[in-house]
């Protein structure tokens, strides 16, 4: 696509939804320049799932990945003259408010929590991972009605350190069959970002709420690439560590000198926000000439208003007896 043919999109068609009086341009107007398997948003649901060891193991063996080693590694023309410049101003207020839309057509969220309740047994996780999935309406469905190929796939393991002070946190597979943001070609930048809450009862029988960590990662991914742990070109990476959910004060044992802690217990809330953008300068772009077109529209109006107040009176003239 050569740098003016967006824009000329844009504007053609803006102007074309505007004339016609159609209200629902997302639905024609969201898939222009778009590339295959981008702008996939229709009847989404996203799901994050926590995974014991069992569930973490059976994930990882669907999608090729050994856990165990990751964890050790219309308008008329006759119009009155007096409704032209009217016109013209709607248009221009329409134009810019679709290339608005358009720009965040360029750059998509979507976002699910899930809960890990009990998650310590003494010492050992209870929870080893998390599975993040995006569902769209192009899902294609096996015979037995199971998914086959999402439109988004992330799975990760949270491995125990300093005696389970903390999570490491490894992505093993991640794959974007269908983009929710809108692409030119088929390369996208996704920013992953996993918020963690914790919630425990204290020595003095209070519930604490508290968000204790945020870790945030970057890929640069092409659709339908698999990122494995484990290919030589991703080697296996920690991409940031989580807080081990504090255990609540056991109160049937506990003392004002000798707050015993619960063996078991543990909650954790992590919601997992996902940032998908288009890696070219179509955005700025469509930035650019919505400034452009905001910037110009008194100007065009002005002089549509004094053109047709010139060809009105000169029109009135002549036709004086």
């Amino acid at each position: 696509m050569k740098k003016w043919q967006l824009p000329a999109y844009l504007l053609s068609a803006s102007l074309f939804f505007n004339a016609t009086g159609c209200v629902n341009s997302d639905r024609y107007f969201g898939h222009l320049g778009a590339t295959e398997n981008s702008f996939d948003r229709e009847e989404e649901a996203v799901d994050l799932k926590m995974l014991d060891e069992t569930e973490l193991q059976s994930e990882a063996a669907k999608l090729g990945i050994d856990s165990a080693d990751a964890m050790r590694n219309t308008q008329s023309i006759a119009l009155a003259a007096a409704v032209i410049p009217f016109i013209v101003d709607t248009a221009f207020k329409f134009v810019k408010s679709e290339l608005d839309k358009e720009a965040q057509r360029y750059e998509q969220q979507f976002k699910a929590s899930a809960f890990a309740a009990d998650f310590w047994n003494g010492s050992t996780a209870n929870w080893k991972g998390f599975l993040l999935t995006r569902h769209t309406k192009n899902d294609t469905k096996t015979r037995e009605g199971t998914v086959s190929d999402p439109a988004f796939v992330m799975l990760c393991v949270m491995k125990p350190v300093e005696q389970g002070k903390f999570l490491l946190v490894r992505p093993l597979y991640v794959k974007t069959n269908r983009a929710k943001a809108k692409l030119i070609g088929s390369h996208l930048t996704t920013e992953i970002s996993i918020t963690e809450e914790n919630q425990w009862v204290d020595q003095d029988g209070v519930l604490q709420n508290r968000q204790t960590a945020v870790v945030s990662w970057t890929e640069a991914m092409k659709l339908g690439e698999e990122f494995k742990y484990n290919l030589p070109s991703n080697s296996a990476k920690d991409v940031g560590a989580l807080v081990g959910p504090p255990r609540s004060v056991d109160s049937t044992t506990a003392t004002s000198d000798a707050p015993n802690l619960s063996t078991k217990g543990g909650l954790m809330k992590l919601t997992v926000l996902v940032t998908e953008k288009d890696p070219t300068n179509a955005k700025q772009i469509v930035e650019s000439v919505a400034k452009f077109v905001e910037e110009k529209r008194p100007d065009v109006v002005a002089a549509v208003k004094k053109k047709f107040s010139t060809t009105q009176n000169s029109s009135t003239s002549t036709t004086k007896p």
